[in-house]
């Protein structure tokens, strides 16, 4: 897999179909293998050492790193086959411990909105347009109308009646 890496690193110009044709595999091949390399370190170790196969790594590709590691224990111990593997981690994704892996993935994910949104509103500048005050929200880069909307509501509730909501959010002070 490094040395895969290295070959599409060192000519920026080879695509991994290309690679795969070149080294005489297939081009799922070449990607399924570069995924390893995304695995945690122990389950990159225990692939180099045999304890599990490749097809063992990317039968637990997408849960949490912990969880892998654990999973791969049990499967090297018990001697489980790579579809054996898969039903594990099926199993594991029917679990209530798999239900709050999940939650605090979304949390996150929510959160790194949520900043998103909050880094919209910090970029507001306030304008003086003849008598009337004016606030635009600026959310260009963040590519969302969700930024836009979330700015405006905060806007509106600091005593801004009017506000619009586009590729900008502006208000209008109250009074």
């Amino acid at each position: 897999a490094i040395a895969l890496r290295e070959s599409l690193t060192a000519d920026p110009q080879i695509t991994q179909a290309e690679l795969a044709r070149r080294i005489g595999r297939s081009a799922p091949w070449v990607a399924n293998t570069l995924g390893l390399l995304e695995a945690p370190e122990p389950i990159q170790g225990a692939v180099r050492t045999g304890q599990i196969s490749a097809a063992h790594a990317k039968a637990l590709k997408g849960l949490a790193p912990r969880t892998q590691v654990e999973i791969a224990k049990e499967a090297a111990q018990k001697g489980w086959s790579a579809h054996r593997t898969e039903e594990g981690v099926q199993e594991f994704k029917r679990s209530e411990e798999f239900r709050k892996e999940r939650e605090a993935r979304e949390r996150k994910a929510s959160e790194a909105v949520r900043q998103q949104q909050l880094a919209a509103i910090a970029n507001f500048e306030k304008r003086g347009v003849g008598k009337d005050d004016r606030i635009v929200v600026d959310d260009r880069g963040y590519g969302s109308n969700d930024t836009a909307r979330v700015a405006a509501e905060l806007i509106h509730k600091a005593s801004y009646t009017r506000v619009e909501v586009g590729g900008r959010a502006t208000a209008r002070p109250t009074g």
